[in-house]
């Protein structure tokens, strides 16, 4: 009995060392700026390391810079992917750097700045085929080609704009600058400030739960339900108001400010601190969401730790025997045992609906056709009225 009791004690105590985050990059990588995932692989910009690039949640990284010239140099405060396309935007002192793109995951890259007159890119933003680019002290610059050709588009902006930040909401651009938030309801043709309720510099990031937009700063958090008319501080219960990035799995926000990692399960009505395991000098600069972790960038490089830890997450037996095939697919796939399934709702990696179904009652087989769609990766959610799954799909 005492032997049962002392392995008792010491599984528990096993199990609450190891409930924290952990870091999962080598000693001499660090500083790391920015964190991507296109669901498969994870991303991360750095500042002196150039890119690095992990295939299995973090396990192991290797070194991304075949075709990024002087890497060391470079600051990457932003990569965003788009289907098989991978952007990073690179700055330096010297104003150096631009838009990079890679089509083989990361294998190699190929400088995109044809038409920016400023190339020290900070801020990365994807709406379709349009691809936003932010720079240091020279405003906006949007390209309608994939980024082969870019045009700036600062009609609205003050001059020598910093801009930090992007988030696309359907035909909505929002922009994050060191002024406050301003939005392009016109593919950037013209920008409006819209910062009512709005106290904090340097809009940092956006995320978006439901109909409702978050956006951080340096000196708050903040939420809109009305397309950014109206903004709501939600910063009470954070310890340090120096908001600096943003993650949502779900209906759960995640947000990182120079103290740690707090999250929330009402839209920032109530938060928890799950900083448990980071260093005591905290300095976060991204979050991200990838398989079953969530992901932070920091100076001391990239920690992950497993959502279930911090968000309780109940499994829902209705769900056990669902299947989607063929998977990967040319865009045509099925979707059986969905009789307790309620919708379908199919996203692209933007978290823009592509695809939304209500199925009827003891329906066992649903049929999709999305071979009009882009290659890439999507995501059903499946509903069942009380749970909600979450599957990835690849269209090839």
């Amino acid at each position: 009995m005492k032997t049962l009791i002392i392995l008792t004690m010491f599984l528990l105590s096993f199990n609450i060392v190891n409930a924290q985050w952990q870091n999962t990059t080598p000693i001499s990588f660090r500083n790391v700026e920015s964190i991507a995932s296109d669901g498969i692989n994870l991303f991360a910009g750095t500042s002196g390391w150039g890119l690095l690039q992990s295939s299995n949640n973090g396990d192991t990284w290797n070194s991304a810079n075949s075709g990024i010239t002087n890497y060391w140099e470079n600051e990457f405060g932003s990569i965003e992917t788009n289907g098989t396309n991978i952007y990073a935007a690179a700055w330096d002192f010297n104003f150096g750097g631009g838009v990079y793109l890679s089509t083989n995951n990361g294998s190699s890259w190929t400088v995109m700045n044809n038409g920016m007159t400023s190339t020290s890119a900070i801020s990365l933003g994807i709406n379709d085929s349009n691809i936003f680019a932010g720079t240091f002290w020279g405003g906006l610059f949007l390209s309608t080609d994939y980024g082969n050709n870019w045009t700036a588009i600062n009609n609205g902006l003050p001059t020598n704009t910093i801009v930090f930040s992007f988030f696309v909401n359907d035909t909505n651009i929002f922009a994050g600058t060191d002024t406050g938030i301003y939005l392009s309801t016109n593919n950037g043709a013209l920008w409006t400030p819209i910062n009512n309720g709005i106290t904090a510099g340097n809009i940092k990031s956006f995320t978006k739960i439901g109909t409702t937009i978050i956006a951080c700063g340096h000196g708050g958090l903040y939420k809109s339900t009305n397309n950014g008319s109206n903004w709501i501080d939600i910063s009470n219960g954070i310890s340090n108001f120096e908001v600096t990035s943003l993650t949502t799995f779900d209906s759960t926000l995640f947000v990182g400010n120079l103290d740690g990692v707090y999250l929330s399960s009402d839209t920032g009505g109530t938060w928890t601190d799950v900083s448990n395991g980071l260093p005591i000098q905290k300095s976060i600069s991204s979050l991200a969401v990838c398989g079953p972790y969530v992901f932070l960038g920091d100076s001391e490089g990239v920690w992950r730790r497993p959502i279930s830890e911090m968000v309780s997450i109940k499994e829902n037996h209705d769900f056990l025997n669902l299947n989607i095939f063929p998977n990967p697919s040319n865009g045509k796939f099925k979707i059986t045992n969905t009789n307790n399934i309620k919708n379908i709702e199919i996203q692209n990696i933007l978290g823009k609906v592509i695809y939304c179904s209500t199925l009827n009652n003891f329906q066992t087989t649903t049929e999709i056709d999305l071979s009009t769609v882009s290659k890439g990766i999507y995501f059903v959610k499946l509903d069942n009225g009380e749970q909600i799954m979450t599957e990835k799909i690849i269209i090839n």
